[in-house]
Formats: structure tokens, C-alpha cells, sequence
């Protein structure tokens, strides 16, 4: 399978959290990142909505994500 990723990503364990435009923010791990997007772990991708913000623990920064593909328990997005 090609990689058609535009950017190199890193991996990483950082804590963020899913910012969605309504409800509590949902938290989640971060696994991979690039400039461009991120490859996250949640508890369950149902009722994540396809759009929202994502705000990194650490440094507080937040930022607009579309999700990209899902699958049961990873969510890969591309930040927007």
C-alpha cells in the first residue's frame, strides 16, 4: 500500500483532546503528527463528528481538524 501522506509525521504519546462544536471535549491520544495532520487513539470513534478542534494538552494550541478516515478505536485527520 503507497503512503500518500504529504508530510513525514512523528510518533508521539501526547495527550490532547476533541473539541467538538457542541458537548463536553473528548480525550484522546495523539499517536502520529505532521504539519498537515494526525493519527489519534479515542475510546470509540461513535458520535465524534467529522469536523472539530483539536487542543493539544501540553501546549494548550488549538486546532481546526476534518476527519479523514476512522477506524474503531483511531481517527486519522488533516488539519484544516
Amino acid at each position: 500500500m503507497a503512503d500518500l501522506r504529504k508530510q513525514f509525521r512523528v510518533e508521539t504519546s501526547a495527550m490532547a483532546e476533541i473539541i467538538p462544536s457542541f458537548g463536553p471535549p473528548i480525550p484522546c491520544r495523539l499517536i502520529d503528527l505532521s504539519l498537515d495532520g494526525a493519527r489519534i487513539n479515542v475510546i470509540s470513534v461513535f458520535g465524534i463528528p467529522d469536523d472539530f478542534a483539536v487542543k493539544f494538552i501540553a501546549t494548550g494550541e488549538t486546532l481546526s481538524a476534518r476527519v479523514v478516515w476512522r477506524r474503531p478505536n483511531q481517527i486519522g485527520l488533516t488539519f484544516v
